[in-house]
């Protein structure tokens, strides 16, 4: 059994990450596998690991997605697989505006094949929503409200001319 930061567990995370094109994991490379078990290890303790391994899995926002009121852009990889993106297009449908853009590639992990595609997918996505906050037509304003002590009894009694006057 594989444990947290061990080389076996590297194996995994190699075959994993690759997604639908294992062929393509340099799982033959040993120098490449004790890179992601120290990735591994630098990243998380053992039971943070467990922790967020549970949280990710176990945790269920589909209820609250509908009250996302913020720009938002699902990400997905074209060859992914159709279970993956049936899974994130209904995240999309349950997201009110929400984005969705494909880019190229199958694996899990994004750093796994070129980064290019999806950094450009997040820069349109950001100027996107820049161009349509520059439509708003939006101010910013701050009121202060403060109350000498007995300041409202004074005003009421000296009236609004002769209060402003003081």
């Amino acid at each position: 059994m594989a444990a947290w930061g061990d080389d076996d567990q590297a194996l995994v995370f190699v075959h994993e990450g690759f997604g639908e094109r294992p062929e393509d994991a340099p799982a033959e490379d040993p120098a490449f596998l004790r890179w992601c078990a120290r990735l591994a290890r630098c990243a998380a303790t053992p039971g943070s690991y467990e922790a967020f391994d549970r949280m990710w899995f176990q945790t269920d926002v589909r209820d609250v997605l509908p009250t996302v009121h913020v720009p938002t852009l699902v990400l997905s990889k074209e060859h992914a697989g159709d279970e993956h993106q049936a899974m994130n297009a209904y995240l999309a449908e349950l997201i009110p505006g929400a984005q969705r853009a494909l880019v190229p590639g199958s694996a899990h992990v994004i750093w796994i094949e070129e980064p290019e595609p999806y950094v450009s997918a997040v820069e349109r996505f950001i100027a996107s929503v820049q161009d349509e906050e520059a439509e708003l037509d939006r101010m910013l304003a701050t009121v202060l409200f403060t109350d000498v002590v007995c300041s409202t009894d004074k005003a009421c009694e000296l009236g609004d001319l002769a209060w402003t006057a003081r």
